[in-house]
């Protein structure tokens, strides 16, 4: 029994992560921009992580580094850094200073900055 659930489990997690590899561009390594795998005016699928600075045209899932930026396309996920902006958000914020041009969801930080589909347009702690 614990063996089916097993492969059971180990299948569902393949049939999940086999169609996002597949995707164009499903991981950004980023030193700074222009020093990234996926240039700025491109997507990422999955995770993008970047030392200092990366700049994309959206990050799916998950956004990782010292500062964040999203310039167009829908994002969805968690991102989490120093300094967070993007376009268009659905998911969570968490840093020190988080901007969204449009949010749907939550912002965790000191300084929360929502231009539309906030709460309050400037709000320390969460907005």
């Amino acid at each position: 029994m614990r063996v089916r659930s097993v492969v059971a489990t180990v299948a569902l997690a393949a049939a999940v992560a086999m169609p996002l590899a597949a995707q164009e561009n499903p991981v950004q390594l980023a030193l700074f921009t222009p020093v990234q795998l996926v240039p700025e005016s491109q997507g990422v699928s999955v995770v993008r992580l970047n030392l200092i600075y990366s700049v994309n045209r959206s990050v799916k899932f998950i956004d990782l580094g010292f500062v964040n930026v999203t310039s167009g396309g829908p994002s969805s996920g968690v991102q989490w850094g120093g300094v967070n902006t993007a376009a268009n958000r659905n998911g969570l914020q968490f840093g020190l200073v988080n901007y969204a041009q449009r949010l749907h969801g939550v912002q965790i930080g000191f300084i929360n900055i929502i231009r539309q589909g906030g709460q309050f347009p400037v709000f320390p702690i969460v907005n």
